[in-house]
């Protein structure tokens, strides 16, 4: 018998997350109480920066596919062409619905879901493997996918930490969620690593996704977990582990070849992408971009410029560059065991890190450097590079009086 998929629900994991809004946003209680909000998933913020040059290629191909197989799917498109006469995609919202829906079914006979659909189940399985539940009734293909990983994960000194299966984390700061699905320990590492499994043909396209995703996880400010409560009183936050945020792991178990390949990832430069996806779905939502041209001219005759975001562009560039001096003296501290120990026993309590958090105020800053002047001091380790300069609005506008004074003319 030939068991295809296992409900998600029986691995027995609290830590799914099932109550989402109309966007597929997890439903989140803030740190400070309140209405459940919407967190943008890791996911979609991990494909903010994907060309798509893979995807649309293939999805085109499978749509062929599918519409060479099916004579009705065909009728389909010519009566649809004809409706519209011959353009249905721009014959409005409903031409264009009905091209989608099309597409996705031409797609699904053409076999764009039979991927991931025994993608999805072998992760199911191997979670349900990995809570102390090995499933029974497989089939012979399935079941040598499982060995794979099995004996896979031994054989590199992987262990499973079993209630770290399928973990939901919550980074308050950027309103943002997602669930992991592993947390392992591995030898060589200090700290756990946070573990992501990929079941695709190829993963040549989606090494950026899988590095902006596993750096958010390893970012995570709590453990999720949600009640039954629909307006979240009963969901309970849990302390995140301190987990490794320089390298994470892939697993990857292409369905149905029995083989698996362990893959370490650069978090550093995925927890930078990430930062960066973050802005560019912010770019993407800017629809102030434009301006009758009339009344810009009007406005630059009658309005003197408002310097404000040039000065504050000045004070974050600084607050940024002293950003960069101070996580060079902690990488600095880092190398040094007895320094180490120092820093993070005495680091402020509640003070996210620099790797972890952007938004530092100046104070917060001040009180980071006066630690490592500390710890520097005490363990005789200073640190060379110069210290940046303060923010200066007053230079700053000293050297754009020229631009005022051409304005006023």
């Amino acid at each position: 018998m030939t068991q295809t998929s296992i409900p998600l629900s029986d691995i027995g994991t609290r830590h799914e997350i099932a109550r989402k809004d109309q966007w597929g946003r997890y439903l989140i209680v803030p740190p400070a109480g309140g209405t459940p909000t919407g967190y943008t998933r890791v996911t979609t913020i991990a494909k903010a920066l994907d060309d798509g040059g893979g995807l649309a290629p293939w999805k085109a191909a499978m749509c062929a596919q599918g519409l060479l197989l099916r004579k009705g799917l065909r009728a389909q498109w010519e009566a649809l062409m004809a409706q519209y006469n011959g353009d249905p995609w721009y014959g409005g919202e409903q031409g264009k619905k009905e091209c989608k829906r099309l597409v996705e079914e031409c797609s699904a006979v053409g076999g764009a879901n039979d991927r991931k659909e025994q993608g999805s189940a072998l992760h199911t399985i191997t979670a349900l493997l990995d809570v102390g539940r090995p499933p029974a009734r497989l089939s012979p293909e399935t079941q040598a996918d499982l060995d794979t990983y099995k004996n896979g994960l031994i054989a590199a000194g992987v262990q499973i930490i079993p209630d770290q299966v399928e973990v939901t984390v919550v980074l308050d700061a950027w309103k943002t969620a997602g669930t992991f699905d592993r947390l392992v320990n591995v030898k060589g590492f200090d700290l756990p690593l946070i573990a992501d499994l990929k079941t695709g043909a190829k993963l040549e396209y989606t090494w950026s996704q899988i590095a902006v995703q596993l750096a958010a996880y390893s970012r995570g400010e709590a453990i999720y977990q949600q009640g039954t409560a629909e307006d979240g009183s009963q969901d309970v936050r849990k302390p995140m582990p301190q987990v490794d945020q320089n390298w994470g792991l892939c697993f990857w178990l292409p369905a149905g070849e029995a083989r698996m390949q362990l893959t370490a990832v650069d978090l550093n430069a995925g927890w930078d992408a990430f930062q960066l996806s973050v802005k560019a779905r912010q770019w993407r939502a800017n629809r102030g971009l434009t301006m009758d041209l009339a009344d810009l001219l009007v406005d630059a005759r009658h309005e003197e410029p408002d310097l404000t975001p040039i000065l504050e562009a000045s004070v974050q560039h600084a607050l940024h560059q002293r950003r960069l001096w101070l996580q060079k003296r902690i990488d600095q501290c880092g190398e040094d065991p007895a320094a180490r120990v120092k820093l993070n026993a005495q680091w402020p309590p509640g003070m996210p890190t620099l790797k972890r958090f952007t938004g530092h105020t100046p104070e917060q800053l001040a009180a980071i450097e006066h630690l490592l002047d500390g710890i520097e001091r005490t363990t005789g380790m200073p640190f060379s590079d110069p210290r940046p300069p303060e923010p200066d609005p007053e230079r700053v506008l000293r050297l754009l009086n020229p631009i005022n004074q051409e304005n006023q003319q």
